[in-house]
């Protein structure tokens, strides 16, 4: 056992969060993504998990990148589709508790994203059945 690691964050995910360096990227999908034909360079099954409460978790260890406007990333609306994402007000929520502000997220168009998420170097499946409850996030550094 650790102390103040959330129960949360799996050993597996521990150790791949310890692994990324500055500008590697992590994204926490919800149950709707394809993550098992994803090519991200590790997969995480957090199924049990909702993807707010794994961002807060990741947060609260996970140093962000700084040196870029944007370091969260989230998929938009598909065009057409009436659905509000109610999933992100958790997340703007959660972003300010740990000092990062609503104006860091870059809204990517779907398909862009998904090609985005195969670059990843941990893609983090949880069970997040809220729409669009995708949200990613740049590792940075810790400031020495």
């Amino acid at each position: 056992m650790l102390l103040n690691i959330s129960p949360l964050i799996s050993a597996e995910l521990l150790k791949l969060l310890c692994e990324m360096g500055h500008g590697d990227e992590m994204v926490i999908v919800d149950a709707n993504y394809p993550a098992a034909s994803s090519r991200a360079t590790h997969v995480v099954d957090a199924k049990g998990i909702s993807s707010d409460d794994l961002l807060d978790a990741i947060l609260s260890i996970l140093p962000v990148d700084t040196y870029v406007e944007k370091p969260f990333k989230i998929m938009k609306v598909v065009e057409g589709d009436s659905t509000v994402p109610v999933v992100w007000d958790s997340y703007y929520d959660t972003l300010e508790k740990h000092g990062y502000k609503k104006n860091q997220i870059e809204f990517i168009e779907r398909h862009e994203y998904y090609k985005q998420c195969d670059k990843m170097y941990c893609l983090i499946s949880s069970g997040e059945q809220k729409l669009y409850g995708n949200i990613s996030v740049r590792k940075g550094v810790i400031p020495g």
